[in-house]
């Protein structure tokens, strides 16, 4: 199954011994970055690939304005912070300032759960397909359970990867615009060419593709990227066994 990676900048340990039961409960085996609440830290999350980003309530207006702002910079991933008790100002305020929730320390494990879920879904702007299978010779998708299989093996894609191959192999032979990726999976975000060119080149090295000599993805000059697979297997078992 895909692998939830979350990004944890400043959390103190037991904030994090918290979040981590919390995440591992509803996504067992989370992988969970950590990092100080130093100034390069939000730079990190790049490097990190998360699918959400915690920070703690930092000190300052100013401080905390330019964390989220490095955050924002790097990924798209939702964006939330652990704050203080009854602090309904601050709250509203790390909220004004781009921080996608806003978490107080007597928030209960549930709770926790049930927010992470509530953001990851409000992220994906396109639903995956109802179809349990997607095939093209021998790379599988199940997007029901978000899984890719090539061959025999299964490839670890984090979600926003999962849901860029899906859509493209969903729309074989048919140029997919930046647009299009723009719009469905980062809320046509200002900024976003760069990401969509970073995900299809992560994509790409777990399908070991060569862009050069494309067997899976094809760019397409100045407009966007076309899936060129083979056909799927001539028959359901075929599919599902790799042959």
């Amino acid at each position: 199954m895909t692998v939830l990676n979350v990004m944890c900048i400043g959390l103190e340990p037991d904030v994090l011994e918290h979040v981590r039961l919390a995440m591992d409960y509803r996504w067992p085996g989370v992988h969970m970055e950590t990092a100080g609440a130093d100034r390069a830290a939000p730079r990190r999350t790049w490097d990190a690939q998360p699918d959400l980003v915690i920070i703690q309530q930092l000190p300052g207006h100013a401080e905390m304005a330019t964390a989220i702002s490095e955050v924002r910079s790097k990924t798209e991933a939702p964006l939330v912070v652990w704050g203080r008790e009854g602090d309904e100002a601050e709250a509203v305020k790390t909220l004004e300032m781009g921080a996608d929730d806003y978490i107080k320390p007597n928030c209960g494990l549930m709770e926790l759960m049930a927010r992470t879920v509530a953001l990851l879904r409000r992220s994906r702007t396109r639903p995956l397909a109802s179809s349990d299978l997607l095939a093209s010779g021998s790379l599988r998708l199940k997007p029901r359970y978000e899984r890719a299989f090539l061959g025999n093996d299964e490839l670890k894609f984090t979600p926003t990867e999962f849901r860029l191959l899906h859509l493209l192999m969903s729309r074989r032979d048919s140029v997919v615009t930046r647009d299009l990726l723009r719009n469905a999976l980062w809320e046509g975000r200002s900024g976003a060419d760069s990401l969509i060119k970073k995900y299809v080149q992560r994509v790409r090295q777990k399908l070991q593709d060569d862009p050069r000599e494309p067997k899976w993805i094809a760019s397409v000059s100045t407009v966007g990227y076309r899936f060129v697979g083979p056909p799927a297997p001539a028959s359901r078992h075929e599919a599902e066994s790799g042959v």
